[in-house]
């Protein structure tokens, strides 16, 4: 019979402790970032990404300002492709932040050990929005340029989108609307509301 030589983690120390909050405001400041994508550190983080999964990397890396400026250049080039298949597809990145920063943590701390082919990953999602991975070609979308809240820290907007610069609707149409509450203690949860994505843009 096999030997199980799988360990647990039951408690942390009180310096790891320390660490959770350092963890999930740094995590918070990466998926609402705003700022532009640094296309040199992007291409080598989606390059590593492909190296760490055994993979070649592709020919090409395109770069786009949005969601729907993605699904409109995948589409061209697989046009058999729905769109609805392509937004599924659409890879980990800042908007995963919570997971990601999870992982990071138990990476960075605790040395928890399986996670290295995730670090490119991580350094994906600190430069650009989401990406779409293929044989050829890699899509980095930009991040928004805008992110609005209420006064309960919810992703939304009572007019327009919560998260503007991108031609897609995620806050809604002034009848849906996206509600995300971010936690003040556990960067890995996230609660939505409504409707994720306008139907006609998917």
């Amino acid at each position: 019979m096999a030997r199980n030589d799988t360990k647990h983690i039951e408690s942390l120390t009180p310096e790891q402790e320390a660490l959770l909050p350092v963890y999930r405001d740094r995590w918070l400041e990466i998926g609402l970032s705003t700022e532009p994508t640094d296309q040199d550190a992007a291409r080598q983080a989606v390059n590593e990404c492909y190296t760490s999964a055994g993979l070649t990397p592709p020919e090409s890396i395109l770069f786009v300002a949005s969601p729907d400026e993605a699904l409109d250049t995948i589409q061209r080039l697989a046009p058999t492709v729905s769109r609805s298949d392509i937004s599924n597809n659409f890879c980990w990145n800042q908007h995963d932040a919570g997971s990601l920063g999870f992982y990071a943590f138990f990476h960075e701390v605790i040395g928890l050990p399986g996670l290295e082919k995730i670090i490119p990953l991580l350094n994906l999602a600190k430069v650009c929005g989401w990406v779409s991975f293929y044989e050829e070609v890699a899509v980095v979308q930009d991040r928004p340029e805008i992110i609005r809240f209420d006064d309960t820290k919810r992703l939304h907007a009572e007019n327009g989108k919560a998260a503007d610069g991108q031609p897609i609707d995620i806050a809604g149409n002034g009848v849906h609307k996206i509600d995300v509450w971010v936690p003040d203690l556990d960067p890995t949860r996230i609660y939505w509301e409504g409707l994720a994505f306008d139907h006609d843009c998917l």
